[in-house]
């Protein structure tokens, strides 16, 4: 008797799983959002309260409200292809087509170019850790900013593929994928890279 309860107790637990497990996937489904309309969606980044979406030819739009409704942020950007975003603090960075950086430090209400020393106009990708910033350009590598953007130096050092597609940061660690050739590393902030790729 005790043996048929305890067997009729750990099927119950198991179909009360299986249950409990169905309900949450069931309502862990995607959403799409009322937009924003016109254009791919290249990129997206969240500061707080504030979702920016970068779209390819619409420009920036902004959503304060979960993705409900969106609002162009688009005064002062006069490349409306964003490829990347990127935050840090008040400062939204917006990577675009062949018109290189734009910075906003108003949220997005206008922006403002930022491409001395940026010999690569097309930002494929964005990422910033403490005051560095880094920008992956299609065919000019990788440029770092030390200054909230306003100018740029390259840093390629055995960077033997220049068209980064994507960066992430790891500490001190700066990832860089690559068209073609796999990911490389850099551990001293950009000032040399090596592949990291299998064999």
């Amino acid at each position: 008797m005790i043996n048929t309860d305890r067997t009729i107790m750990n099927r119950f637990t198991l179909i009360l799983t299986i249950l409990i497990t169905t309900v949450i996937t069931l309502s862990a489904q995607w959403q799409q959002t009322n937009g924003p309309i016109g254009g791919h969606i290249q990129s997206i980044a969240i500061n707080g309260t504030n979702i920016f979406a970068g779209t390819d030819g619409g420009g920036v739009f902004l959503s304060t409200d979960n993705g409900s409704s969106w609002t162009e942020v688009n005064i002062g950007l006069t490349n409306t292809k964003i490829l990347s975003l990127a935050i840090r603090g008040e400062n939204i960075f917006a990577g675009t087509s062949g018109g290189g950086l734009f910075l906003s430090t108003n949220n997005g209400k206008s922006w403002r170019k930022v491409n001395t020393g940026l010999t690569n106009t097309r930002v494929r990708s964005l990422a910033i850790s403490g005051k560095n910033i880094l920008a992956g350009t299609s065919g000019g590598g990788v440029f770092l900013s030390t200054n909230k953007g306003r100018s740029w130096t390259n840093i390629n050092i055995n960077l033997t593929n220049t068209r980064v597609e994507s960066l992430a940061i790891s500490g001190k660690n700066i990832f860089a994928g690559t068209l073609g050739d796999g990911v490389f590393l850099s551990t001293n902030n950009g000032k040399s890279w090596s592949a990291v790729k299998t064999v």
